[in-house]
């Protein structure tokens, strides 16, 4: 990707779509590595519009692609207005077995940049909310930047984008917790995102992509923000609560996925570098822990505790050894400690 089309200092003229206005802005910074669009941190010049001083505009630029190159990118204009005059219309010719050309793959790469950037878009007018109560960033709308005008396809046209709210503060991804945050800090942190998946599951919009680099922390309040929604779907926004807050893929984002972003980051089934951010975690009560084992059996009830650390286990559970583990509850919650159910209830309006 060239680095200098998105260096500091560069001025930018934006089409801001809602309002059919231009807006200029300045870039003060690039957020790279950039993955699946082109993340800057921008200062708006003067405008009709009440906008913050700063701004996070976000571009769907098909070019953060690492296969691009200057060589590559020639071929596909060619290609691609060639296919035009011919055809009238973008369409696959190949037969389902033959390997399409680079500039096909390249036309990919922005038809799935473009979805991300619609979905998030979306995502963001479901949750208006949410923005109120700081949950995530506020939406500011659809911008445009001006390529070709005269090109035959969007691709080569235009680059569209989104401005959203500049959050100051850190990702979860740039903390070690027991290095550069206090255990203590961590689990004061590690409630909040707990509440903040609670707070987000009731609208119904999964966000399908929850990692410690999504999740930033406030600067000023301490309060986890969920940023980046290129992944979400909006599918549930219109049903009652009870039932968005019971459809397994809301269960996932927001209580499944947290719980394992509190307990093994970004690294998989390796703890994260100082330790886990959400050390003990509140059990699960023995009469909910039997429930469940009607569903997934008692070896697996049995083998979740087991695969606990020995400090966690002597510090919630008493193990009764003349049980057998495949038929009945091996580890019991000792008496006195505080215990949940599997998942929380539905809340009230």
């Amino acid at each position: 990707f060239p680095p200098e089309v998105y260096k500091p200092g560069t001025r930018l003229r934006l089409t801001l779509l809602e309002h059919n206005e231009s807006l200029k802005v300045e870039i003060l910074k690039a957020f790279t590595p950039f993955t699946n669009s082109v993340a800057l941190l921008v200062k708006p010049e003067s405008s009709v519009l009440q906008l913050p001083p700063c701004l996070v505009l976000k571009l769907a630029d098909r070019r953060v692609e690492e296969d691009w190159n200057f060589d590559g990118e020639q071929d596909y204009q060619e290609s691609i207005q060639s296919h035009i005059k011919t055809f009238g219309t973008i369409k696959s010719l190949r037969k389902p077995d033959e390997v399409p050309p680079p500039w096909w793959y390249m036309l990919e790469y922005w038809d799935y940049y473009e979805r991300g950037l619609s979905k998030e878009r979306e995502a963001y007018r479901c949750l208006s909310e949410a923005q109120d109560l700081g949950l995530v960033p506020r939406f500011f709308g659809s911008a445009q930047l001006k390529m070709d005008e005269t090109a035959c396809h969007p691709s080569l046209t235009h680059i569209n984008g989104l401005l959203l709210e500049h959050v100051e503060g850190r990702t979860m991804a740039s903390y070690q917790p027991g290095i550069n945050i206090s255990v203590e800090e961590a689990e004061v942190i590690s409630q909040r995102v707990l509440q903040l998946g609670r707070d987000l599951r009731r609208y119904g919009v999964n966000h399908c992509d929850i990692t410690v680099n999504n999740v930033i922390i406030r600067c000023n309040d301490g309060c986890p923000v969920l940023i980046d929604w290129a992944h979400a779907n909006i599918r549930l926004t219109e049903v009652p609560l009870e039932q968005r807050w019971t459809d397994h893929s809301m269960w996932q984002d927001f209580h499944c996925d947290i719980r394992w972003l509190l307990r093994y980051g970004n690294d998989g089934d390796t703890l994260v570098a100082g330790g886990v951010w959400h050390r003990y975690r509140t059990p699960i009560s023995d009469i909910e822990q039997c429930r469940r084992a009607q569903d997934a059996g008692w070896g697996v009830i049995n083998r979740e505790i087991s695969d606990l650390s020995s400090e966690e286990k002597e510090r919630f559970y008493d193990e009764d050894k003349f049980v057998d583990r495949k038929h009945g509850l091996q580890w019991r919650v000792k008496k006195g400690v505080r215990t949940r159910l599997a998942d929380d209830p539905v809340p009230d309006m």
